[in-house]
């Protein structure tokens, strides 16, 4: 009894779902997926707007349109065309490799049931209490569509939800890395203007004590003019703020002059 003919109809039932699965599955997957990261970096936006965080904020408002922009059907539909080699890959290659699995899988059996002895690779024994042809492609088929199953199931429950979470984590490092530098960054920034302050306030509180410096200096200086000027004038027994001859008034003024210039000396102005 001839099996390829059965083998074949299953294989090809496999294909047109391994193909639906290719073409609309994985995109129809990818978009969703993209749509709950966007939704997640958005709501990751409004509690750094909340903070009023706005470097942060900004980082993942960049993020959720970038999810929204680059995981659409169009994009992902371009890339299949542009990538043809390895779409028609997944399209032919896995099929063909199953199918010759499955090709594999019945001879052996066949070969196994008939004792390990030579026989016509196109039938199977149906005496002697072996089970018949279909019998074999049914079990051959069931566990191909069981492993296919499990594949599918693994990829979509425990891979892509791990590679999300994966993916989401690394994202929001990188967003917690930008904002712990911006955080940095403003606090060096602080850390510089008030460095800059309080240089700026003890330049202005040194000129404020050289001026007033200057000021006491100029002061005591006239204040001594003054009163040698004055005892002269009560020593020649004349009344104060007297006229002084020309010689004695030059030296007074001279020695005033010396004394002023020595106070800005002391406490230079700028």
């Amino acid at each position: 009894m001839k099996y390829p003919r059965g083998l074949t109809r299953v294989s090809l039932v496999l294909w047109a779902i391994w193909v639906l699965i290719v073409l609309f599955v994985f995109p129809w997957y990818e978009v969703i997926n993209a749509r709950d990261k966007a939704a997640d970096a958005h709501l990751q936006a409004l509690r750094a707007r909340a903070e009023q965080n706005e470097q942060s904020a900004a980082s993942w408002e960049r993020l959720s349109k970038s999810y929204t922009q680059t995981f659409n059907y169009t994009n992902i539909y371009r890339g299949m065309l542009q990538q043809w080699p390895l779409t028609l890959g997944a399209l032919i290659g896995a099929p063909a490799v199953l199918y010759g699995l499955l090709c594999g899988i019945v001879l052996t059996f066949g070969w196994v049931v008939r004792g390990f002895k030579r026989g016509s690779p196109g039938e199977l024994p149906t005496g002697g209490g072996a089970r018949s042809p279909n019998t074999w492609i049914k079990t051959c088929a069931g566990l191909a569509l069981l492993v296919i199953a499990a594949s599918v199931a693994y990829y979509f429950v425990i891979f892509l939800p791990r590679e999300r979470t994966a993916r989401l984590e690394m994202d929001r490092q990188k967003v917690e890395v930008e904002r712990q530098q911006k955080l940095a960054a403003d606090q060096i920034e602080r850390e510089k203007l008030e460095q800059q302050r309080q240089e700026k306030l003890t330049s202005e509180l040194r000129e404020t004590r050289m001026r007033d410096l200057l000021a006491a200096c100029l002061a005591g200086t006239y204040a001594i003019y003054s009163e040698r000027w004055q005892r002269t004038c009560r020593a020649r027994g004349l009344a104060e703020n007297c006229q002084l001859p020309l010689d004695v008034a030059e030296s007074y003024e001279k020695d005033h002059y010396n004394e002023r210039a020595d106070c800005f000396k002391s406490f230079p102005q700028r």
